[in-house]
């Protein structure tokens, strides 16, 4: 008797196996693309907003740079977004809304005050640093908003500068101002001679002072003012005096600081640089307008000598 082998069940039972894997390694392909698509999708939504982030952060830079005030005067601890028309942008209340594949986000930022503490380290608390500001970004995504993301920058008002400098006052005084060069002229004095492109006492037996124009920076809301200098000679034990007054009205109120009150003067020597507070009552930051009051003490019938006087800021 002769067997044959049954070519056909086994090869059907072949295709069954061979059919059966297909659909495993199919389906586990499938569950991997998808598991795949979702990760690149992630990557994708994660790169978009930080992205996004960015851009926020670097518009609120740029404005600190070249329009402070726009920040400044932004109401604290509330959400901004920022309108585009055109080239130009403005910030208003609200949020922007968008999708990035079919995730709804939402981006705003807020401003805040910045305080330092007495060795003019931020903190929480302490001294109101008008020159610097804390702007948090935003980045609001899913269902409900609920995850978030965010970035803290820090900005300070030192871009723009320009100067104030005063070399003659031998056009005179009676000129109050505001002017927004000083020119040579200044608004009123005692016992000070202002010829030859300097300042010295008339007489060297009292003191004389100088109080120059208001000094007009041009910024409606105010400018930043930095470090203040004079040049000149000061003779042994003589002194110069400076204060300096400032606001944001051109009728004042004028009340002259020293660095720290009414009752003390900045006393620095000639050709020495000197920072201009950023906190308290003697701050003069923000302000539009400023002018300065310098007195001259003799000592033994000598007067100190002073050919500048510098009010660095910026705008």
């Amino acid at each position: 008797m002769i067997f044959k082998k049954n070519t056909a069940g086994q090869s059907l039972l072949e295709i069954l196996v061979a059919l059966s894997l297909g659909v495993l390694f199919i389906g586990s392909a499938l569950a991997l693309f998808g598991v795949s698509f979702r990760t690149q999708t992630n990557l994708d939504f994660n790169f978009n907003s930080h992205t996004l982030l960015k851009e926020y952060a670097e518009m609120i830079s740029y404005s600190s740079k070249n329009q402070w005030n726009s920040l400044f005067n932004l109401t604290r601890d509330t959400p901004y977004r920022i309108d585009f028309s055109g080239n130009v942008w403005s910030f208003n209340q609200g949020f922007e809304e968008g999708s990035f594949k079919g995730v709804n986000y939402r981006r705003s930022f807020k401003i805040f005050d910045v305080y330092r503490d007495t060795s003019g380290n931020i903190s929480l608390s302490g001294n109101l640093d008008p020159s610097t500001l804390k702007a948090v970004i935003y980045f609001d995504s899913g269902p409900n908003y609920e995850k978030t993301l965010n970035l803290t920058i820090f900005l300070t008002r030192s871009y723009l500068p320009a100067t104030f400098t005063q070399t003659d006052w031998s056009g005179g005084s009676g000129v109050s101002g505001p002017v927004s060069d000083p020119g040579n002229t200044y608004d009123g004095g005692n016992n000070i001679l202002a010829t030859g492109g300097y300042l010295t006492l008339a007489t060297t037996t009292s003191s004389g002072f100088l109080t120059s124009s208001i000094l007009d920076t041009g910024v409606s809301d105010g400018s930043n003012f930095h470090t203040l200098i004079w040049q000149g000679e000061l003779c042994n034990n003589c002194q110069v005096r400076i204060q300096l007054a400032s606001s944001n009205s051109p009728s004042g109120p004028w009340l002259y600081y020293g660095p720290t009150s009414t009752d003390d003067y900045y006393q620095p020597f000639a050709n020495s640089l000197t920072i201009l507070p950023y906190t308290g009552a003697s701050s003069h930051q923000n302000k539009r307008y400023i002018r300065y009051k310098i007195e001259l003490v003799p000592y033994e019938d000598q007067s100190p000598r002073v050919d500048s006087i510098s009010i660095n800021y910026t705008k």
